[in-house]
């Protein structure tokens, strides 16, 4: 897949605001399924970023996609 070349880049800019920049673009163009299904991958770059990049902030973001994801695809009980 094309994310973890991204990813490579990325960590291959050595700038913490750039990496913050283009974790947060990764996040925003990629769907929220390739998000679930890459999980692992994603987290580990946020591992090996610059000291300087707030991961917090990125997960949150990233976190909060995914749980938008998951309450609109919530499958719908139809118990009465």
């Amino acid at each position: 897949t094309v994310l973890p070349r991204i990813l490579e880049e990325v960590l291959n800019c050595k700038d913490g605001l750039a990496q913050q920049y283009l974790m947060d673009c990764v996040i925003q163009v990629f769907p929220d399924d390739y998000h679930l299904r890459t999980l692992e991958k994603f987290l580990q770059t946020c591992v090996e970023l610059q000291p300087e990049v707030d991961v917090k902030s990125v997960l949150i973001n990233l976190m909060d996609r995914i749980s938008n994801y998951a309450a609109h695809n919530e499958p719908h009980s139809n118990a009465i």
